[in-house]
């Protein structure tokens, strides 16, 4: 039933030894695997410094004409911390990272209790606007701390002992503490850099939209698979889809080629792969999207000048 497919599937095929071997362990010691919870990722994580850039993926995706891609950090946390544009054809690490901190990824897909993420992400998010007001707060209370000790520098005429005395001292404020994460999300709500928010079904897609509005925050969803569903509210709204891995739906023996029709309401579509072995994928993945409908110079820009607006790097890359 369309209500249980799984949108949030991996192109990379899983460890072909971990089931035998967690066989074998079942049958040595008689209890089941346990199995570590995932590491918590926090919004001020960023990406380009947990990637190892001389690993064997990365020729993967050159050896498919992939010269460029953004990559951010697997999981199933609601942040995934901050993505970032590699130059994968680079011959040192260094070079690598052509453009940091592209945007923050938030996870509403794959979690039943939506709504649930919905207020996480909201919370997150006034929070950090407590957090900037507490340091605007600071700030002015510092400037009228120093303003009444330059006062006091200066000897007061015409005043009594007892009318000085009775003058309100200014106490000097407490710097509040630095938060990297609250910091992180300033650059979102500032608009600096867009949300990155992976949703697939209408009531996840729906519940991003609903951050955005109260937020006032660049939205691009990344998985998109029900987007057709609602192409006005996104194209109205100014959103964008990083699409993939699937690109043509079945729905009830109906296929639906979904980046054709977000195409088709002029809503910009990039393709992500979901892991680095998919990338070998992509070409054969695009060019079945050309098969349903898709034409050449559309899938083309999905992988070039798509990818490189939503970015904000049009002015660099993406065209000639």
């Amino acid at each position: 039933r369309d209500s249980q497919e799984d949108y949030n599937v991996q192109t990379e095929p899983p460890d072909p030894y971990r089931a035998p071997l967690t066989g074998i362990y079942l049958l040595y010691y008689g209890q089941q695997e346990r199995q570590a919870p995932p590491p918590r990722i926090e919004t001020r994580f960023k990406a380009s410094e947990a990637v190892y850039f001389r690993d064997a993926s990365f020729k993967k995706f050159l050896s498919e004409g992939i010269t460029m891609a953004a990559i951010a950090i697997p999981t199933a946390n609601l942040s995934g911390g901050m993505a970032f544009v590699a130059k994968l054809e680079s011959g040192s690490p260094s070079d690598s990272v052509m453009m940091d901190s592209v945007g923050v990824i938030f996870a509403f897909a794959g979690d039943g209790n939506v709504m649930k993420r919905y207020g996480d992400l909201k919370k997150m998010l006034q929070d950090a606007q407590d957090y900037r007001k507490a340091w605007d707060k600071y700030k002015r209370d510092l400037i009228k701390y120093q303003d009444q000790k330059k006062k006091e520098d200066i000897k007061p005429t015409g005043k009594t002992d007892k009318e000085k005395s009775a003058e309100k001292e200014v106490q000097e404020p407490r710097e509040p503490k630095k938060n990297e994460n609250h910091e992180t999300i300033l650059k979102v709500l500032d608009r600096k850099i867009p949300a990155l928010v992976r949703a697939s079904r209408e009531n996840e897609i729906q519940a991003a939209l609903r951050i955005q509005d109260e937020f006032k925050i660049r939205l691009v969803l990344v998985g998109g698979q029900e987007a057709h569903k609602i192409p006005q509210d996104l194209s109205s709204r100014k959103v964008s889809v990083i699409a993939g891995p699937d690109v043509v739906l079945d729905k009830k023996g109906r296929k639906i080629n979904y980046i054709k029709e977000l195409l088709a309401n002029g809503i910009p579509v990039a393709f992500c792969s979901r892991s680095s072995v998919g990338a070998a994928f992509i070409p054969y993945q695009l060019a079945y999207a050309v098969q349903h409908g898709l034409s050449r110079s559309q899938a083309l820009d999905t992988v070039t000048a798509h990818a490189a607006k939503i970015f904000s790097m049009s002015n660099r890359v993406g065209s000639i």
